[in-house]
């Protein structure tokens, strides 16, 4: 396993006996990914433009191409699109570089969703706790000792 699974994993993970804990950690670790997430769509949008850009030339290049060959009939735009995609192996390794940028795009935010969710639960933990201990006579002496001694010390 990699690093970045690791610390994925870790992120994820919910620690029932450590609430208070794991919502401290929940921003760094939004953070950490909303950073990756601009990081993979920025390359996306990049990869995007570039492949847009790659078969807008290579339609008036194969337009060109078809028209000078002097074919019968009309050169349509089925006809450029089945010969330029059928051609060009940098068309088609640009389109599957695109949809590998996508891919990693659609990852971060199933994981930044993933992350929201751990957060929701985290809170409804929370108050069944709270709701838990409230009924609890002995962990309310507990906290009411703990509490005392801390006011105590300063």
């Amino acid at each position: 396993m990699n690093l970045e699974a690791d610390y994925l994993k870790e992120c994820l993970e919910l620690s029932p006996v450590a609430i208070q804990a794991e919502f401290c950690r929940m921003a760094s670790d939004v953070a950490f990914w909303n950073e990756e997430y601009r990081k993979v769509y920025r390359a996306y949008w990049i990869k995007k433009v570039e492949f847009e850009w790659f078969e807008k030339r290579l339609s008036l290049e194969t337009r060109t191409m078809l028209e000078t060959a002097e074919l019968k009939g009309r050169v349509t735009e089925a006809l450029i699109e089945s010969t330029m995609k059928g051609q060009s192996q940098d068309w088609i390794k640009l389109r599957l570089e695109l949809v590998e940028a996508d891919c990693e795009r659609v990852k971060l935010i199933g994981i930044l969703e993933s992350l929201r969710d751990k957060k929701d639960m985290l809170v409804s933990l929370g108050a069944h706790l709270r709701e838990e201990m409230a009924g609890d006579p002995m962990l309310k002496t507990h906290m009411r000792n703990q509490h005392d001694s801390d006011v105590e010390r300063g």
